[in-house]
């Protein structure tokens, strides 16, 4: 049987402790984006983005799937690129097949970390 104490050990660790834990751990991987979107906009490669196709899932947190066929500026590589975003409502008109989008890419991952610019970050921002 359980003292009194350990009772209460627990209690403090179920309602103080791991919330706080993983509070703390949130925000470090919010920072983390941060840090890695602030690169890619200093460091990045700059690409254009023809949208292709978007698919969303209309769910209760909607979320967007976006195909673009990518072209580098610089070398002329070009490859597929399907990322997830949460649009807002300012985006939706840009949701048509053949629009162009910039797109600041790190070469070393080019299929996960990219910042479209006008949807992940506003020119001027």
């Amino acid at each position: 049987m359980e003292s009194e104490s350990e009772r209460n050990f627990w209690l403090v660790m179920g309602f103080v402790v791991i919330p706080v834990f993983f509070f703390l751990l949130f925000g470090l991987l919010l920072r983390a984006d941060a840090n890695r979107r602030e690169r890619i906009l200093k460091e990045g490669r700059r690409a254009r983005g023809t949208l292709v196709k978007a698919e969303s899932n209309g769910g209760s947190a909607p979320t967007t799937t976006l195909t673009l066929q990518m072209r580098d500026t610089q070398t002329g590589e070009s490859w597929v690129l399907n990322e997830r975003r949460r649009l807002m409502p300012e985006h939706i008109h840009l949701i048509v097949p053949g629009t162009e989008f910039e797109v600041l890419y790190d070469p070393f991952s080019k299929y996960s970390n990219v910042v479209i610019l006008g949807i992940d970050h506003k020119p001027g921002a």
